[in-house]
């Protein structure tokens, strides 16, 4: 099972979770050894939420996100590559098991991207799009943006406005009956699940 850390960056205008997606790149350089964290080890998340809050602030130019895989027992660190952040990594995962993997985007970039596209929801409601969520990827792709009404069109404008990242257009409509709370949003596509804030 895998599971994203919570963002502080989730931008929500529907109650949303943040969305992982894991795209597969470069291995563990130290061979990827196992940890005495096991599967479903409570570990694993102390380390994956104190590696999160140091990356974050002292690696803002490389980090990109952190997944945690919950049935192999490993974290799973995107970031442009950084001697001095996978050093650290290492020196703080204790005995976890981490794989670093190559991200496009720092997270501070992809932030940077989520809040622009926050500050234009009135320009996008009077184009006719609906945005309903928008969070950068843990895997450091780029940023996803939940549309009520999704085709190619609406990414190619999103992607043209906002260059600096990739950008991928997710729909997603809540159907939410009177006097009901807002339901999650669902998780994406590929068999991730992502973890409530």
């Amino acid at each position: 099972m895998w599971t994203q850390l919570p963002t502080k960056w989730l931008h929500r205008l529907l109650p949303a979770v943040a969305v992982a997606v894991l795209a597969g790149c470069a291995a563990d350089p130290s061979g990827g050894e196992a940890g005495a964290a096991g599967p479903d080890d409570p570990s694993l998340h102390t380390v994956a939420d104190e590696l999160d809050a140091h990356l974050r602030d002292r690696y803002q130019e490389s980090y990109a996100g952190i997944v945690v895989d919950d049935e192999r027992g490993v974290l799973i660190i995107h970031r442009i590559p950084d001697r001095e952040l996978e050093e650290r990594v290492h020196a703080m995962r204790g005995g976890v098991k981490v794989e670093l993997r190559d991200a496009a985007y720092s997270l501070a970039d992809m932030e940077s991207v989520a809040s622009d596209i926050m500050a234009d929801l009135d320009y996008w409601r009077d184009a006719g799009i609906d945005i309903n969520g928008v969070a950068p990827r843990a895997d450091g792709s780029g940023v996803v943006v939940s549309v009520a009404d999704a085709d190619d069109a609406t990414g190619q404008r999103l992607q043209e406005r906002y260059p600096a990242v990739a950008i991928m257009v997710e729909q997603w409509t809540a159907v939410v009956p009177t006097g009901s709370p807002l339901p999650p949003m669902p998780a994406p596509s590929g068999g991730l699940r992502p973890k409530s804030p």
